[in-house]
């Protein structure tokens, strides 16, 4: 693979701004061109910006054409030119015309023949003299804050846009009448609102003035309240009668409020019953109990049936996309209601919670296995056979049902039903039931084994019998620093070898997994130093364990130790993996937070095995997210799970890493996938050495 300079993406958005639009940070990496033949030019650029700061990657170009391809193609966020180059003059304004964002900074490196207003007519944002190297940096600096201002500007907006679709789909899903009125006009109104008047189409209440339904008594309150509102922020309500387009009078509660709509200011109208006696509540049934509600009522069933089985079932009612998309939100709602009016007579009087419009959850109290498993096939069947009939057509409807056993737990049984569910929905698998198998109890063998495990582990603790190896990360764009990841080997006293699956999780689960996360990074860091002392550029990504992580004195003790190594910040990456960050989302939050504190970088490994993975993301700020090994299986096949996972962290400006690959196919598939990074014994296995020859990523 040739090296032609930094990554780029492919849908015209650089990979600075994917990163800015990430974390919104001016110290993100960026690609900087120099349009400059000398190699000591670029590195004394280079050299300015990491002293003020900034991380930069390099890209130099030796004529016009390469620097206006660089341009074309949305190659560099900040641009180097330079007085003496030939033709600049012209250049310049070429360059302005293909990118009106790029900045460009026009270096001399005597005194200039152009004065600084020249330049910038031209279209340089500004010009310097090498010289001064201080006001290069200054300027650069300024014009990497424009670059964040502009990535923050276009994030904004496009977040303004998502919220305003997901706004209009819930409005027209809401069953609450609401519409909105410009100057006493209607602009938008949902399916209720036209219904609540008796319209057929939108189109018969756009441009129909509110005043034209309301009688003359609401109508004058109705000019009163819009003169209130003009003074006030509050929302307004009074009772009014109105006359429908078929001539029937309604009457209710008429709700306003200052709003907007599609950028200009109007009032929010939203319609409520009027109630002239108060209604006594019911007493909660099954499709009105909440989740605290149901888990009580699981809970108080379960305790006086504690001597029988019980299970959990979760169930999703599939195609309602599907559903929605051809025949309308609202029909696709009646059906939803239908088929969760049949869960709950087929449960009779277990307990039944909707959790969403298409999910619900049945607790069958008091069954066995047998008779819980023979239900959810009944349940299935009888679905399957009834006719739900929308605009004359029969729709069919499927559900999946994933069981679990209720143990002493209610809540967890409910958690790990609605997992394996989602897992389900994940894999595309439709008309599916599982039903959890009888766990056998835990044998006296097994704890004894564990026992000795923990044994050797805290043997080799004491007599540092461990050893690191180092597999090499290889960049699949351009970018040729040396990246190692560190794994570790416990020796027993018999001479054997283990690897960390055979006794990591028995250390976590006993507590002394920390000790060894702290050998772990000091040897690590030792090794680090003396390979960097040779001159090599190198990184490594250590992992460490939830035991160090939910240790609030680990991050002190890290502080002191990446300080006394005097390593750059960037040259140590740590890594959990993300059951564990998900198990400990609060501590991972505030370790990787930590870490940031530090200018040091976060890493998820094993990514994409946990259920709706992408919300972790949400709370903890990682940088690199290594994707867990097993889902390599499915690249390139029809149920390819991988590379969507890279298309989503691609589009979140995370740095990926695919691990196990052992094939030149599936190195051209991940790099087709967009890949940043790769690792696996078809480049090199773990060794005890860091020699891993980076320059062969170029004949990749």
């Amino acid at each position: 693979m040739e090296h032609t300079g930094p990554r780029t993406e492919t849908n015209g958005r650089s990979w600075f701004e994917k990163d800015m639009s990430a974390t919104h940070s001016p110290k993100a990496p960026i690609r900087v061109l120099v349009a400059e033949e000398s190699e000591e030019t670029a590195s004394r650029i280079d050299s300015i910006l990491r002293d003020a700061g900034h991380a930069a990657r390099m890209l130099r170009t030796a004529d016009a054409d390469a620097t206006m391809q660089a341009f074309i193609d949305n190659e560099c966020d900040l641009a180097f030119l330079f007085v003496d180059q030939p033709d600049v003059d012209n250049l310049l304004p070429r360059l302005r015309a293909a990118s009106r964002t790029i900045p460009i900074i026009l270096c001399s490196t005597e005194h200039s023949r152009w004065t600084t207003g020249e330049a910038m007519t031209l279209g340089a944002s500004d010009l310097v003299c090498l010289r001064d190297e201080e006001h290069l940096g200054h300027v650069a600096q300024r014009e990497i804050e424009h670059v964040c201002q502009r990535v923050r500007a276009t994030q904004l907006s496009r977040a303004l846009k998502e919220v305003e679709q997901r706004c209009l789909l819930l409005l027209q899903g809401s069953r609450a009448p609401i519409a909105y009125i410009h100057e006493g006009m209607h602009v938008y109104a949902n399916p209720a609102y036209l219904q609540f008047f008796g319209c057929a189409d939108v189109d018969d209440m756009l441009g129909v003035s509110m005043i034209d339904f309301l009688s003359s008594v609401s109508a004058a309150d109705f000019r009163e309240q819009m003169k209130a509102l003009r003074t006030s922020n509050e929302e307004v309500r009074f009772v009014f009668t109105a006359t429908t387009t078929d001539n029937k009078e309604v009457d209710g509660i008429l709700v306003l409020v200052n709003s907007s709509y599609e950028g200009e200011a109007c009032l929010q109208a939203t319609l409520l019953p009027l109630l002239s006696v108060p209604v006594a509540m019911p007493p909660p049934q099954a499709d009105t109990l909440d989740l605290g509600s149901f888990l009580k009522l699981c809970e108080d069933r379960h305790s006086v049936n504690n001597e029988r089985q019980s299970f959990m079932f979760l169930a999703c009612l599939e195609g309602l996309d599907r559903i929605r998309a051809e025949f309308g939100l609202l029909r696709a709602d009646r059906i939803a209601d239908q088929v969760f009016e049949l869960v709950q007579i087929a449960s009779q009087d277990d307990p039944v919670l909707r959790l969403s419009q298409n999910e619900f959850t049945i607790a069958r109290i008091g069954t066995d296995r047998a008779t819980a498993l023979s239900w959810a096939n009944a349940l299935q069947r009888d679905l399957a056979k009834q006719n739900f009939e929308l605009a004359g057509k029969n729709i069919p409807v499927t559900i999946s049902l994933c069981g679990v056993r209720i143990a002493a737990d209610v809540e967890y049984a409910l958690d790990a039903g609605y997992q394996q569910l989602q897992g389900i929905i994940a894999a595309n698998r439709t008309s599916t039931i599982t039903l959890e198998a009888e766990t056998p109890a835990v044998s006296p063998v097994v704890l004894d084994e564990a026992g000795k495990m923990v044994a050797r582990i805290t043997e080799a603790i004491e007599n540092q019998s461990f050893r690191l190896v180092y597999q090499p990360i290889i960049s699949l764009r351009g970018d040729n620093d040396e990246h190692y990841e560190v794994f570790l080997r416990m020796i027993d006293s018999e001479g054997n070898e283990h690897v960390p699956d055979q006794f990591l999780r028995t250390a976590i689960e006993h507590g002394v997994a920390a000790k060894m996360d702290r050998w772990v990074i000091l040897q690590s860091i030792k090794a680090l130093c003396i390979h960097r002392a040779k001159g090599n550029n190198t990184r490594l990504t250590i992992n460490v364990t939830s035991n160090s992580v939910a240790d609030a004195e680990f991050i002190k003790w890290l502080t002191v130790a990446i300080k006394a190594a005097r390593l750059p910040s960037d040259a140590v990456i740590f890594q959990i993996t993300e059951k564990d960050a998900v198990t400990f989302r609060k501590e991972t939050a505030d370790f990787v937070l930590g870490l940031k504190r530090m200018h040091c970088q976060a890493a998820i490994g094993r990514f994409g095995l946990v259920t709706a993975p992408f919300d972790l993301l949400e709370v903890v700020a990682v940088d690199m997210v290594k994707i867990d090994g097993s889902l390599i299986r499915t690249l390139g096949q029809q149920g390819d799970l991988i590379s969507p996972i890279l298309k989503k962290l691609q589009s979140l400006g995370k740095f990926t890493v695919v691990p196990m690959v052992e094939s030149a196919a599936q190195l051209s598939a991940l790099w087709q996938a967009g890949a940043n990074y790769i690792q696996g014994h078809y480049m090199q296995e773990p060794r005890a050495e860091m020699d891993y020859d980076f320059s062969v990523e170029d004949g990749a």
